[in-house]
């Protein structure tokens, strides 16, 4: 296909995967979502709470899966450990689950516990996102979510690939069943017939008998 000065159209590429960055600071922000782009990624963002609830109810509605969750854990009007708490309850219990931080922490070990508590996957520390280190932090970042995009991705599909087995077992177990039933079914229309046929026997039997006595009787009445 070509365009109107007669060259080829740029293919489209499917994106590798799609990563939700709920995070209100432009300077994060913007140059997560510009390298993963770069990166051929599907990008969705929200800066507050309730517009990512927002946003995350209309892509469940229109059928679309996210691989990856980036969410600052001051995300304003709904906290990040609030809206992964809500994910893993109403979304997924498998996707992957980041939890940024640039607030300097005087326990970092205690925000990472409290993090896997609400059921994030991982907790990255981002108070170095300055200026001159920003880059080594950016693909430090980048490395840990093309690492989560590809989890999630696998734990989808080994969930489909369970709920097909799943419902193929439920699907077996209900013909078995209906397969018993014919079989019991069968088994009650053999006895019914088995009964016929013995009746039709006794009835034949019955009747040859007769016919022999009235026979008999008619013979020895000749006689006399």
């Amino acid at each position: 296909m070509t365009n109107h000065k007669g060259g080829k159209k740029p293919e489209l590429i499917k994106p590798k995967g799609v990563v939700f960055i709920a995070h209100h600071n432009p300077g994060i922000v913007n140059p997560l979502r510009s390298a993963l782009m770069s990166a051929h990624y599907e990008v969705v963002t929200a800066s507050n709470g309730h517009e990512f609830l927002r946003k995350i109810t209309d892509q469940k509605d229109a059928g679309r899966s996210i691989d990856c969750f980036l969410i600052a854990d001051n995300l304003p009007e709904q906290d990040g450990y609030k809206t992964t708490n809500w994910l893993r309850r109403e979304y997924s219990q498998r996707v992957p689950i980041i939890l940024m931080s640039v607030l300097i922490i005087n326990d970092e070990a205690f925000s990472k516990k409290r993090a896997v508590a609400v059921g994030a996957t991982n907790y990255l520390n981002l108070n170095n996102w300055t200026e001159h280190v920003r880059e080594s932090v950016l693909n430090q970042t980048l490395n840990n979510i093309f690492h989560y995009v590809e989890y999630g991705q696998i734990a989808r599909e080994l969930f489909l690939s369970q709920t097909e087995v799943a419902s193929l077992k439920d699907d077996i177990e209900e013909r078995e069943e209906r397969l018993a039933q014919i079989n019991e079914e069968l088994s009650k229309e053999r006895k019914k017939r088995v009964e016929l046929e013995e009746l039709v026997y006794s009835r034949q039997d019955n009747e040859s008998t007769n016919r022999q006595a009235k026979k008999s009787k008619a013979s020895q009445g000749a006689t006399a």
